[in-house]
Protein backbone atom coordinates (compact mmCIF):
# COMPACT_ATOMS: atom_id res chain seq x y z
CA UNK A 1 0.00 0.00 0.00
CA UNK A 2 2.81 2.42 0.89
CA UNK A 3 4.66 1.64 -2.35
CA UNK A 4 1.44 2.19 -4.32
CA UNK A 5 0.96 5.60 -2.69
CA UNK A 6 4.51 6.66 -3.59
CA UNK A 7 4.16 5.31 -7.13
CA UNK A 8 0.88 7.20 -7.54
CA UNK A 9 2.52 10.46 -6.43
CA UNK A 10 5.41 10.01 -8.84
CA UNK A 11 3.02 9.18 -11.67
CA UNK A 12 0.99 12.30 -10.88
CA UNK A 13 4.15 14.41 -11.07
CA UNK A 14 5.21 12.68 -14.29
CA UNK A 15 1.88 13.44 -15.96
CA UNK A 16 2.27 17.14 -15.15
CA UNK A 17 5.81 17.49 -16.58
CA UNK A 18 4.86 17.39 -20.31
CA UNK A 19 2.11 19.94 -19.69
CA UNK A 20 4.53 22.21 -17.82
CA UNK A 21 7.08 21.86 -20.61
CA UNK A 22 4.45 22.83 -23.15
CA UNK A 23 3.74 26.01 -21.16
CA UNK A 24 7.50 26.60 -20.67
CA UNK A 25 7.25 26.58 -16.89
CA UNK A 26 9.47 23.60 -16.05
CA UNK A 27 10.80 23.84 -12.48
CA UNK A 28 14.49 24.57 -11.94
CA UNK A 29 16.64 24.99 -8.84
CA UNK A 30 17.67 28.47 -7.72
CA UNK A 31 18.41 28.98 -4.02
CA UNK A 32 17.28 32.43 -2.93
CA UNK A 33 15.17 32.10 0.24
CA UNK A 34 15.28 35.86 0.93
CA UNK A 35 13.71 36.83 -2.38
CA UNK A 36 10.70 39.09 -1.59
CA UNK A 37 8.24 36.90 -3.50
CA UNK A 38 9.56 33.74 -1.85
CA UNK A 39 9.15 35.30 1.59
CA UNK A 40 5.67 36.52 0.65
CA UNK A 41 4.63 33.01 -0.39
CA UNK A 42 6.21 31.58 2.75
CA UNK A 43 4.20 33.89 4.99
CA UNK A 44 0.99 33.09 3.10
CA UNK A 45 1.52 29.34 3.05
CA UNK A 46 1.93 28.87 6.81
CA UNK A 47 -1.77 29.46 7.62
CA UNK A 48 -2.74 27.28 4.65
CA UNK A 49 -0.57 24.43 5.96
CA UNK A 50 -2.26 24.69 9.34
CA UNK A 51 -5.65 24.74 7.61
CA UNK A 52 -4.81 21.49 5.83
CA UNK A 53 -3.49 20.04 9.10
CA UNK A 54 -6.87 20.66 10.76
CA UNK A 55 -8.42 17.95 8.58
CA UNK A 56 -5.70 15.51 9.65
CA UNK A 57 -6.18 16.42 13.30
CA UNK A 58 -9.91 15.85 12.87
CA UNK A 59 -9.29 12.41 11.39
CA UNK A 60 -6.82 11.55 14.16
CA UNK A 61 -9.28 12.65 16.86
CA UNK A 62 -12.04 10.55 15.26
CA UNK A 63 -9.75 7.52 15.17
CA UNK A 64 -8.80 7.94 18.83
CA UNK A 65 -12.47 8.18 19.81
CA UNK A 66 -13.34 5.14 17.66
CA UNK A 67 -10.73 3.07 19.51
CA UNK A 68 -12.91 3.33 22.65
CA UNK A 69 -15.91 1.82 20.85
CA UNK A 70 -16.67 -1.78 19.89
CA UNK A 71 -14.16 -3.82 17.93
CA UNK A 72 -14.06 -2.93 14.24
CA UNK A 73 -15.03 0.71 14.76
CA UNK A 74 -11.67 2.12 13.62
CA UNK A 75 -11.74 0.04 10.42
CA UNK A 76 -15.37 0.98 9.76
CA UNK A 77 -14.58 4.66 10.19
CA UNK A 78 -11.57 4.43 7.85
CA UNK A 79 -13.36 2.47 5.11
CA UNK A 80 -16.44 4.70 5.15
CA UNK A 81 -14.24 7.80 5.00
CA UNK A 82 -12.41 6.41 1.95
CA UNK A 83 -15.72 5.86 0.15
CA UNK A 84 -16.90 9.36 1.01
CA UNK A 85 -13.60 10.87 -0.14
CA UNK A 86 -14.10 9.60 -3.70
CA UNK A 87 -16.89 12.02 -4.73
CA UNK A 88 -15.24 14.73 -2.60
CA UNK A 89 -12.01 14.44 -4.60
CA UNK A 90 -13.84 13.98 -7.89
CA UNK A 91 -16.11 17.01 -7.58
CA UNK A 92 -15.16 19.22 -4.61
CA UNK A 93 -11.39 19.38 -5.05
CA UNK A 94 -11.66 19.45 -8.84
CA UNK A 95 -14.16 22.31 -8.76
CA UNK A 96 -12.17 24.38 -6.25
CA UNK A 97 -9.00 23.89 -8.32
CA UNK A 98 -10.77 24.89 -11.54
CA UNK A 99 -12.48 27.91 -9.97
CA UNK A 100 -9.39 29.39 -8.27
CA UNK A 101 -7.83 31.01 -11.40
CA UNK A 102 -11.12 32.70 -12.35
CA UNK A 103 -11.75 33.82 -8.78
CA UNK A 104 -8.18 35.15 -8.52
CA UNK A 105 -8.48 37.06 -11.79
CA UNK A 106 -11.73 38.69 -10.65
CA UNK A 107 -10.26 39.56 -7.25
CA UNK A 108 -7.13 41.10 -8.80
CA UNK A 109 -9.36 43.39 -10.90
CA UNK A 110 -11.60 43.98 -7.88
CA UNK A 111 -14.52 42.89 -10.04
CA UNK A 112 -16.59 41.62 -7.14
CA UNK A 113 -19.73 41.09 -9.22
CA UNK A 114 -17.90 38.72 -11.56
CA UNK A 115 -16.29 36.99 -8.60
CA UNK A 116 -19.68 36.42 -6.98
CA UNK A 117 -21.06 35.04 -10.25
CA UNK A 118 -18.14 32.60 -10.53
CA UNK A 119 -18.51 31.54 -6.91
CA UNK A 120 -22.27 31.13 -7.20
CA UNK A 121 -22.00 29.01 -10.32
CA UNK A 122 -19.20 26.89 -8.82
CA UNK A 123 -21.36 26.14 -5.78
CA UNK A 124 -24.36 25.31 -7.96
CA UNK A 125 -22.26 22.95 -10.07
CA UNK A 126 -20.96 21.35 -6.86
CA UNK A 127 -24.52 20.77 -5.64
CA UNK A 128 -25.56 19.41 -9.02
CA UNK A 129 -22.76 16.83 -9.09
CA UNK A 130 -22.31 15.91 -5.44
CA UNK A 131 -25.96 15.47 -4.39
CA UNK A 132 -26.55 12.38 -6.59
CA UNK A 133 -23.30 10.92 -5.24
CA UNK A 134 -24.49 11.58 -1.69
CA UNK A 135 -27.93 10.03 -2.24
CA UNK A 136 -26.46 7.11 -4.19
CA UNK A 137 -24.00 6.22 -1.42
CA UNK A 138 -26.74 6.46 1.22
CA UNK A 139 -29.19 4.30 -0.71
CA UNK A 140 -26.69 1.73 -2.01
CA UNK A 141 -24.12 1.88 0.76
CA UNK A 142 -24.68 -1.64 2.02
CA UNK A 143 -24.37 -3.43 -1.36
CA UNK A 144 -21.36 -1.30 -2.31
CA UNK A 145 -19.59 -2.16 0.96
CA UNK A 146 -20.51 -5.83 0.55
CA UNK A 147 -19.06 -5.85 -2.96
CA UNK A 148 -15.84 -4.04 -2.06
CA UNK A 149 -15.03 -5.24 1.46
CA UNK A 150 -17.14 -8.21 2.62
CA UNK A 151 -14.56 -10.91 2.06
CA UNK A 152 -12.48 -13.08 4.39
CA UNK A 153 -12.73 -11.83 7.98
CA UNK A 154 -14.82 -8.80 6.96
CA UNK A 155 -18.32 -10.06 7.81
CA UNK A 156 -21.84 -8.64 7.54
CA UNK A 157 -21.42 -7.18 11.04
CA UNK A 158 -18.56 -5.01 9.77
CA UNK A 159 -20.66 -4.05 6.73
CA UNK A 160 -23.46 -2.75 8.96
CA UNK A 161 -20.94 -0.85 11.09
CA UNK A 162 -19.25 0.71 8.05
CA UNK A 163 -22.55 1.66 6.46
CA UNK A 164 -23.66 3.48 9.63
CA UNK A 165 -20.58 5.70 9.42
CA UNK A 166 -20.90 6.08 5.63
CA UNK A 167 -24.47 7.37 5.82
CA UNK A 168 -23.51 9.97 8.44
CA UNK A 169 -20.41 11.04 6.51
CA UNK A 170 -22.39 11.40 3.28
CA UNK A 171 -24.90 13.75 4.91
CA UNK A 172 -22.04 16.24 5.07
CA UNK A 173 -20.86 15.84 1.47
CA UNK A 174 -22.48 19.10 0.24
CA UNK A 175 -20.74 20.93 3.09
CA UNK A 176 -17.33 19.30 2.53
CA UNK A 177 -17.35 20.21 -1.16
CA UNK A 178 -18.73 23.72 -0.57
CA UNK A 179 -15.95 24.45 1.93
CA UNK A 180 -13.35 23.64 -0.74
CA UNK A 181 -14.84 26.19 -3.13
CA UNK A 182 -15.45 28.84 -0.46
CA UNK A 183 -11.87 28.56 0.81
CA UNK A 184 -10.64 29.13 -2.75
CA UNK A 185 -12.50 32.46 -2.73
CA UNK A 186 -10.57 33.59 0.34
CA UNK A 187 -7.29 32.44 -1.22
CA UNK A 188 -8.17 34.42 -4.35
CA UNK A 189 -8.44 37.52 -2.16
CA UNK A 190 -5.06 36.64 -0.59
CA UNK A 191 -6.73 35.94 2.73
CA UNK A 192 -5.35 32.65 4.08
CA UNK A 193 -6.07 33.49 7.71
CA UNK A 194 -9.88 33.56 7.85
CA UNK A 195 -10.44 29.98 6.61
CA UNK A 196 -7.88 28.76 9.18
CA UNK A 197 -9.60 30.55 12.06
CA UNK A 198 -12.97 29.13 11.02
CA UNK A 199 -11.55 25.63 10.54
CA UNK A 200 -9.89 25.72 13.96
CA UNK A 201 -13.17 26.72 15.60
CA UNK A 202 -14.98 23.93 13.73
CA UNK A 203 -12.31 21.49 14.92
CA UNK A 204 -13.46 22.24 18.47
CA UNK A 205 -17.08 21.72 17.38
CA UNK A 206 -16.12 18.35 15.89
CA UNK A 207 -14.36 17.21 19.05
CA UNK A 208 -17.27 18.28 21.24
CA UNK A 209 -19.66 16.49 18.88
CA UNK A 210 -17.54 13.34 19.07
CA UNK A 211 -17.81 13.26 22.85
CA UNK A 212 -21.54 14.00 22.76
CA UNK A 213 -22.57 11.54 20.03
CA UNK A 214 -20.13 8.62 20.07
CA UNK A 215 -21.58 6.92 23.14
CA UNK A 216 -25.11 6.99 21.72
CA UNK A 217 -24.54 6.24 18.02
CA UNK A 218 -21.02 4.76 17.91
CA UNK A 219 -19.07 5.32 14.69
CA UNK A 220 -22.18 6.85 13.15
CA UNK A 221 -22.06 9.51 15.87
CA UNK A 222 -18.39 10.25 15.12
CA UNK A 223 -19.11 10.64 11.41
CA UNK A 224 -22.19 12.76 12.13
CA UNK A 225 -20.11 15.09 14.32
CA UNK A 226 -17.72 15.59 11.39
CA UNK A 227 -20.64 16.34 9.06
CA UNK A 228 -22.16 18.87 11.48
CA UNK A 229 -18.79 20.59 11.96
CA UNK A 230 -18.40 20.84 8.17
CA UNK A 231 -21.84 22.44 7.83
CA UNK A 232 -20.80 24.95 10.49
CA UNK A 233 -17.60 25.61 8.52
CA UNK A 234 -19.42 26.13 5.23
CA UNK A 235 -22.08 28.35 6.82
CA UNK A 236 -19.50 30.55 8.55
CA UNK A 237 -17.39 30.97 5.41
CA UNK A 238 -20.46 31.79 3.28
CA UNK A 239 -21.69 34.32 5.85
CA UNK A 240 -18.29 36.06 6.02
CA UNK A 241 -18.09 36.27 2.23
CA UNK A 242 -21.62 37.64 2.08
CA UNK A 243 -20.67 40.39 4.54
CA UNK A 244 -17.64 41.28 2.44
CA UNK A 245 -19.08 40.98 -1.06
CA UNK A 246 -22.82 41.47 -0.61
CA UNK A 247 -25.66 39.22 -1.78
CA UNK A 248 -24.41 35.85 -3.05
CA UNK A 249 -27.37 34.63 -5.12
CA UNK A 250 -28.94 32.49 -2.42
CA UNK A 251 -32.19 31.97 -4.37
CA UNK A 252 -30.35 30.46 -7.33
CA UNK A 253 -28.43 28.17 -4.99
CA UNK A 254 -31.65 27.07 -3.30
CA UNK A 255 -33.33 26.45 -6.68
CA UNK A 256 -30.47 24.21 -7.82
CA UNK A 257 -30.49 22.42 -4.47
CA UNK A 258 -34.22 21.66 -4.63
CA UNK A 259 -34.18 20.63 -8.30
CA UNK A 260 -31.21 18.32 -7.74
CA UNK A 261 -32.80 16.76 -4.66
CA UNK A 262 -36.03 16.16 -6.57
CA UNK A 263 -34.16 14.38 -9.36
CA UNK A 264 -32.15 12.46 -6.74
CA UNK A 265 -35.31 11.01 -5.18
CA UNK A 266 -36.35 9.48 -8.51
CA UNK A 267 -32.77 8.32 -9.12
CA UNK A 268 -32.69 6.68 -5.68
CA UNK A 269 -35.94 4.79 -6.34
CA UNK A 270 -34.61 3.43 -9.65
CA UNK A 271 -31.20 2.45 -8.25
CA UNK A 272 -32.67 0.83 -5.13
CA UNK A 273 -35.20 -1.09 -7.20
CA UNK A 274 -32.44 -2.54 -9.38
CA UNK A 275 -29.87 -3.38 -6.72
CA UNK A 276 -32.33 -4.75 -4.15
CA UNK A 277 -35.07 -6.07 -6.42
CA UNK A 278 -33.14 -8.04 -9.05
CA UNK A 279 -31.73 -11.51 -8.35
CA UNK A 280 -28.11 -12.30 -9.03
CA UNK A 281 -24.62 -11.12 -8.14
CA UNK A 282 -23.76 -7.67 -6.82
CA UNK A 283 -20.84 -7.71 -9.26
CA UNK A 284 -23.19 -6.68 -12.06
CA UNK A 285 -26.16 -5.27 -10.12
CA UNK A 286 -24.22 -2.45 -8.45
CA UNK A 287 -22.68 -1.07 -11.71
CA UNK A 288 -26.08 -1.41 -13.42
CA UNK A 289 -27.84 0.48 -10.62
CA UNK A 290 -25.20 3.23 -10.65
CA UNK A 291 -25.39 3.65 -14.43
CA UNK A 292 -29.19 3.56 -14.53
CA UNK A 293 -29.50 5.97 -11.62
CA UNK A 294 -27.04 8.38 -13.23
CA UNK A 295 -28.90 8.20 -16.53
CA UNK A 296 -32.22 8.95 -14.83
CA UNK A 297 -30.73 11.88 -12.91
CA UNK A 298 -29.24 13.53 -15.99
CA UNK A 299 -32.39 12.90 -18.02
CA UNK A 300 -34.51 14.64 -15.37
CA UNK A 301 -32.00 17.51 -15.14
CA UNK A 302 -32.26 17.97 -18.89
CA UNK A 303 -36.05 17.81 -18.73
CA UNK A 304 -36.08 20.52 -16.05
CA UNK A 305 -33.72 22.67 -18.13
CA UNK A 306 -31.13 23.02 -15.38
CA UNK A 307 -28.33 25.44 -16.32
CA UNK A 308 -25.78 23.24 -14.59
CA UNK A 309 -26.62 20.30 -16.84
CA UNK A 310 -26.33 22.44 -19.98
CA UNK A 311 -22.95 23.79 -18.86
CA UNK A 312 -21.71 20.30 -18.03
CA UNK A 313 -22.66 19.12 -21.51
CA UNK A 314 -20.83 22.07 -23.07
CA UNK A 315 -17.70 21.26 -21.07
CA UNK A 316 -17.83 17.61 -22.16
CA UNK A 317 -18.31 18.64 -25.79
CA UNK A 318 -15.33 21.00 -25.63
CA UNK A 319 -13.19 18.24 -24.09
CA UNK A 320 -14.18 15.78 -26.84
CA UNK A 321 -13.32 18.32 -29.54
CA UNK A 322 -9.89 18.88 -28.00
Amino acid sequence: LAVSAVAGGLLHFGVLLPLMKKERILPFWRWNPRHPEVMKVGRAILPAVWGLSVDQINAFADTVCASFLIQGSVTALYNSNRLMQFPLALFGIAMSTAALPSLSASASRQDWKEMKETLNFSLRLVFFTVLPAMVGLIVMGTPIIELLFEHGRFTHRETVLTNAALVAYCLGLPAYTSVRVLVSSFYAMKDTGTPVHVATFCLLINMAGNLALMWRWGVGGLALATALASFANATALFWILRKRLGLMGGRRLLTTLLQSLGACLVMAAVSAGLVYGLPGSLLWKVPLAVAAGGGVYFALARQMGMDEFQHLMVLMKVKRNR
